[in-house]
């Protein structure tokens, strides 16, 4: 790729991913506000119906997978150095004269859990699927989030471009760091 083709692939793709793993956190965000409304301890709970409720917790596991699932698809992509497919991007493809993978930060932590997690829990039906209610099948994604824009600085730190034809990534960022 010509570094025009880079700057345009990262423009459009990962700015994508960066911009629906912000939105869907803050969705989640209001929504988990919106469920705390329908606890007993508030005076207007008779108002709500069951649909209600039904609505809100369907809402927020919408919003809990397409942020598991962009999560996933970053944390391939930052930190996945071999390809399934030749066609897959990975972060090391944009960097000349850095070894990315000792540049990021080890895969551990929320992130590692994440991987195991979405694989059984949303990419697949498995019977290592979580039971019960929260906090056993809470998602951790304050620190997924936090992890991820981390690793997201490091890479605009090792393709050394503070381009304006990146300006799109760099809006993206600003706005995942906001969410």
């Amino acid at each position: 790729m010509t570094k025009e083709q880079e700057e345009k692939y990262l423009n459009e793709h990962l700015t994508y991913e960066i911009d629906m793993l912000g939105f869907s956190h803050q969705m989640l965000f209001q929504v988990a506000q919106e469920i705390g409304k329908f606890s007993p301890s508030n005076s207007q709970i008779s108002v709500f119906t069951p649909d209600d409720v039904v609505s809100a917790f369907f809402r927020r596991n919408i919003f809990i997978e397409a942020f598991i699932l962009h999560a996933r698809c970053l944390v391939e992509f930052f930190y996945h150095d071999r390809k399934k497919h030749p066609d897959d991007a990975r972060a090391g493809d944009f960097i000349r004269d850095k070894d990315w993978s000792k540049v990021r930060s080890e895969l551990d932590g929320p992130l590692l859990k994440l991987m195991g997690r979405s694989g059984k829990e949303i990419a697949h039906l498995t019977y290592s699927r979580i039971d019960g209610i929260e906090p056993e099948k809470a998602w951790d994604d304050p620190n997924i989030l936090k992890e991820l824009i981390i690793t997201i600085d490091k890479f605009i730190d090792a393709i050394g471009q503070k381009s304006s034809n990146l300006k799109e990534l760099y809006a993206a960022i600003k706005r995942l760091k906001a969410s």
